[in-house]
C-alpha cells in the first residue's frame, strides 16, 4: 500500500525525468558491477536500452500517468479491497508488458556472458552467512523498527513534501506495527540468488 501511495506522487514529480535521463548509465553500471561486462556487451546494452527507454517513455508512461490519476481519485475516500485488487492487477499488467518486451534482449545478453563473468556474478551475489542465525534482543529489534520508521517518513517526504505531525505519527505507528522481517528478507533474497545461479 505504501508503494502505491508513493507511486501516486510520481505524476507531478520531476524526478522521473532525472531517472530517464540517467537510466541507461545506471543500468549499465549496475550490470557491470555484477558481470564485469566487455566493451561489446556495453555497446549492446547501450543501444538496446536506449530503444527500450524511448519506447517506455512514449508508450508506457502515459498509461502509468492515467493509472495514477485514477488511483488518486479512488484513494480520496479510502481504498476498498476491490480497488486495491484493481491497482495490483494494473501494476502486474504493466510489469508483464515490460518483461515481455525486455525478454529477448535479456536472453541475448545472458548468452553473451563468458564463464568467467558467471563466476564473477556468483561471487557478487552469494554472501555466506557466518554461523547459525542468532536471536536478536528486543532492544535491537525496537531500534531497527524505529530506524525503518524514520527511513519511511524520510522517503515519503522526499516524494510528497513535509508531512504534518499527525501524518508523521500515523506513518510511524503503521511502520512500527509491521514485524521485523529484515533477516527473513535477507535469507529469502539469498535463497533466490542461489536459485538464479
Amino acid at each position: 500500500m505504501i508503494i502505491l501511495l508513493i507511486l501516486s506522487g510520481l505524476i507531478s514529480c520531476s524526478k522521473i525525468e532525472l531517472i530517464y535521463d540517467n537510466a541507461n548509465w545506471l543500468i549499465i553500471n549496475r550490470t557491470n558491477h555484477y558481470f564485469d561486462i566487455t566493451s561489446e556487451q556495453r555497446s549492446f546494452l547501450k543501444n538496446r536500452l536506449q530503444d527500450h527507454l524511448t519506447w517506455h517513455r512514449q508508450s508506457e508512461m502515459p498509461l502509468y500517468a492515467h493509472f495514477l490519476l485514477m488511483f488518486r481519485a479512488k484513494a480520496e475516500d479510502g481504498l476498498t479491497e476491490e480497488e486495491l485488487d484493481w491497482a495490483f492487477e494494473n501494476f502486474d499488467a504493466r510489469r508483464q508488458v515490460l518483461f515481455e518486451r525486455l525478454l529477448p534482449d535479456t536472453i541475448y545478453f545472458l548468452a553473451m556472458l563468458k564463464p568467467a563473468q558467471i563466476d564473477y556474478f556468483e561471487k557478487k551475489v552469494i554472501k555466506h552467512r557466518q554461523g547459525p542465525k542468532v536471536e536478536k534482543p528486543p532492544e535491537k529489534i525496537k531500534r531497527q523498527l524505529e530506524e525503518r520508521a524514520d527511513e519511511t517518513i524520510e522517503k515519503m517526504e522526499d516524494w510528497f513534501g513535509s508531512l504534518s505531525k499527525a501524518q508523521s505519527y500515523r506513518v510511524r505507528a503503521l511502520s512500527m506495527a509491521l514485524p521485523d522481517i529484515k533477516d527473513d528478507w535477507a535469507d529469502y533474497r539469498q535463497m533466490r540468488r542461489k536459485e538464479l545461479i
